[in-house]
């Protein structure tokens, strides 16, 4: 069954993979901004979305889900509304961007617990998606077997 999706004014771009692989860098390098923080550490417990908007601003769980309405389908996951934030940032030196960046927790090896059923929401989210960003660590400083 297909539906119909109403159309968005910015591009969709979500970013997978490990920990420590520099996908909350690559975002804050894009942007122009240190919207995310970044670190050796897993920084990324939860679902980050950067956006550009006239000024600075932090939303959380169910303003977050206003704004992105087309994102509701997630909310049905016990625990993610709890980590799931959006920052919105000016224009910065590059200049406009009309992409949205989803960054997604980073992926640890099997024993790590995350409050929500990361796996499903990452697929329920990719529904959503223009564009996934696999990112890897090609010289095996986080592993990950997920």
């Amino acid at each position: 069954e297909r539906k119909l999706v109403e159309p968005r004014r910015r591009l969709n771009v979500m970013i997978v993979g490990n920990h420590s692989v520099g996908k909350s860098s690559f975002i804050n390098w894009y942007m122009d901004t240190e919207a995310l923080r970044t670190g050796v550490a897993m920084e990324s417990a939860g679902f980050s979305i950067v956006t550009q908007g006239r000024r600075r601003q932090s939303l959380k769980g169910n303003a977050t889900i206003n704004v992105f309405r087309y994102l509701q389908p997630i909310t049905s996951f016990e625990g993610i509304l709890d980590h799931l934030r959006t920052e919105i940032v000016p224009e910065g030196r590059m200049g406009k961007h009309l992409v949205s960046f989803f960054d997604t927790p980073g992926l640890a090896d099997g024993e790590h617990d995350y409050p929500f059923p990361v796996e499903q929401v990452i697929l329920e989210l990719a529904k959503s998606m223009d564009l996934i960003l696999v990112f890897y660590d090609p010289v095996g400083q986080a592993l990950c077997s997920r």
